[in-house]
């Protein structure tokens, strides 16, 4: 599986929790921290869905916003909770990171 997370290279921000996630579960992925002008590049190109950053890229899917992103990063290693009420307790602490 290709895994590549797209953020800015200028910190860690919103891209930090799928980050962590796919460390916790040893997982291998490409973590592509690009300047400003590649982004607006991109954006410019609309190979951006939203034309946002970040950006989750596995097998050639592209996904957009970072909650949506963490949210498969966490399923994708074992971290989510098989209970729906769990679940949504984790998604309330995880949208205040």
């Amino acid at each position: 599986m290709k895994i590549v997370l797209t953020y800015f290279n200028d910190g860690k921000g919103r891209s930090e929790l799928p980050r962590l996630c796919l460390k916790y579960g040893e997982v291998e992925f490409d973590d592509e921290r690009i300047p400003y002008d590649e982004y607006k590049r991109r954006r410019a190109a609309r190979v951006l869905p939203l034309g946002q950053l970040p950006v989750l890229e596995v097998d050639g899917t592209v996904i957009a916003q970072s909650c949506a992103i963490a949210r498969w990063c966490a399923a994708h290693v074992g971290l989510l909770p098989s209970s729906p009420l769990l679940v949504a307790k984790v998604d309330m602490v995880s949208s205040t990171m």
